[in-house]
């Protein structure tokens, strides 16, 4: 096997050449295009550090929107030829995993259809989530913004996020509230290199509804009650006044943490300051509640989107039991079950907090045949399936995982259950999850995956995050329900 490693000055480049040598092909082969991956190699890295430094972002833009200033149609041409890409790979892996698989030159040509990539109705200023971290500037001033780089690589800058494009007027708003607020604070921003400073995180989550949620994240060490109350009176005292000019704020929250990363763990408990403890959105007509550590997608135009599009797809009756993988908030499940009229929604969803947000929406919603479960989908999924019966009608899997995909278990459940025929994979990072989940979900049916294997129908993906490289992609599989009890299985030998 032969490889060759490019380097780019910017990112915007690498995403344009990687688009155009997708669509390529060598003797046959499918052309792989992948990101490099960091070595541990001295010289290696030596080698790099000049490059690493030019290529050091100097703006918000450059540093989360490296697309910025590509034309937008041109974005949505690399994407669709990086999609392209993606599922000849996805094709190799399902082969690799198929014992029957065909001869290299009866498939040279097989791919899976794609429907294309959907636009984001949105371009610009679209986040409704944005983390700015507390830092200092490039010449060295207290400052809330996005980070340059990442502090594995030596960056420590901060930059002012009031022109990034992806953030919307009213995150800038807040931003700018809580930077007069710093300003005028004798307390340091957090240091990750000496684990000391106070100021460490802003979150502001701020949604097409017009409600608005902030969160400061601190650090307490060193930090008295009587200290820590008068940071919080100040806080208050600045937001409230800023209200009262006109600020649209529904929850000002604070974060007690004392760990070396920004990222607290998702148990992390908050205090709210003054207001709601949740605030809503509203995608497709139903409105959702949103707690502070609940996943939900940062377009809300183009998660509607989304949503339609997998609604389209289930192609659900009301005889048909949907079930909801890693449901987060309940939105897609709801959306459905609203529109479609089935017999039943059941979630499964890791956070309490989701599920909790999940139940809520449901009564907000009067919408009474969904049901949440809080826990790991492995521990859950296959009782769930074994109290399902033929009075459940035919079952519909929506997944959307997290980045490492769906646990083994869950595909063996998935594959063993005999009425779910058909299965929609949503992933936000196709070259890990859905690659490792690909090959289990596909390949003929063996003694750990029991049941006949899945076939992709139909791909597209979503543009979820103009002016970065990502996007959200969908997949739709089905297969044969079980005629008998008696299954043909290849040893897994």
């Amino acid at each position: 096997m032969a490889f060759a490693t490019i380097n780019f000055e910017t990112e915007a480049e690498k995403e344009e050449a990687k688009a155009k040598l997708a669509v390529h092909e060598i003797k046959g082969q499918v052309l792989v295009v992948e990101n490099q991956k960091k070595r541990s190699r001295e010289g290696f890295q030596a080698n790099n550090a000049k490059k690493a430094k030019t290529a050091t972002p100097e703006t918000a833009n450059e540093a989360v929107a490296p697309l910025f200033g590509t034309p937008y149609e041109k974005q949505l041409e690399n994407k669709n030829n990086e999609v392209k890409q993606v599922n000849r790979q996805l094709v190799l892996r399902i082969r690799k995993d198929d014992r029957d698989n065909q001869a290299p030159s009866e498939r040279e040509k097989d791919d899976l259809p794609f429907l294309g990539i959907k636009e984001s109705p949105v371009r610009d200023r679209y986040r409704n989530k944005a983390e700015f971290t507390y830092g200092t500037d490039k010449d060295g001033k207290p400052c809330i913004g996005f980070l340059l780089g990442r502090f594995e690589d030596g960056v420590t800058t901060v930059a002012d996020p009031t022109d990034c494009v992806t953030v919307s007027a009213h995150m800038v708003a807040i931003r700018n509230v809580a930077q007069e607020h710093l300003s005028a604070s004798k307390l340091a921003v957090y240091a990750k290199q000496t684990h000391t400073g106070f100021w460490r995180l802003l979150q502001v989550r701020a949604f097409t509804s017009g409600e608005a949620m902030v969160i400061v994240q601190i650090n307490p060490t060193g930090m008295t009650k009587d200290q820590l109350d008068a940071e919080k009176k100040s806080l208050i005292s600045v937001f409230t006044a800023a209200r009262k000019q006109g600020l649209l704020l529904a929850s000002l929250q604070w974060q007690a943490y004392d760990g070396v990363s920004n990222a607290a763990p998702i148990d992390t408990p908050v205090e709210v300051l003054f207001g709601e403890s949740s605030i809503h959105e509203t995608l497709c007509g139903l409105k959702f509640r949103v707690s502070p550590n609940a996943f939900f997608q940062t377009n809300s135009g183009a998660a509607e989107v989304l949503y339609s599009s997998i609604k389209e797809w289930c192609n659900a009756s009301s005889k048909s039991t949907v079930l909801d993988i890693c449901s987060g908030t309940g939105t897609i499940g709801q959306i459905i079950a609203k529109a479609e009229g089935v017999n039943k929604v059941i979630g499964i969803e890791l956070s309490e907090s989701a599920v909790a947000d999940a139940n809520e929406n449901a009564r907000l919603n009067g919408i009474t045949n969904v049901s949440y479960i809080a826990g790991k989908v492995e521990n859950h999924l296959q009782k769930v399936l074994s109290t399902l019966t033929t009075d459940d009608g035919e079952i519909i899997g929506i997944v959307d995982p997290p980045r490492d995909g769906l646990h083994p278990s869950v595909i063996k459940s998935i594959r063993h259950c005999k009425k779910m025929t058909k299965l929609i994979y949503v992933a936000c990072d196709v070259t890990n999850g859905l690659m490792k989940n690909i090959g289990p979900l596909c390949k003929p049916a063996s003694n750990t995956y029991p049941g006949p294997p899945f076939k992709p129908v139909k791909t597209m993906a979503i543009d979820m995050f103009p002016h970065c490289p990502a996007f959200e992609y969908v997949m739709l599989l089905d297969r044969e329900e079980w005629e008998t009890d008696e299954t043909s299985v290849e040893s897994d030998k």
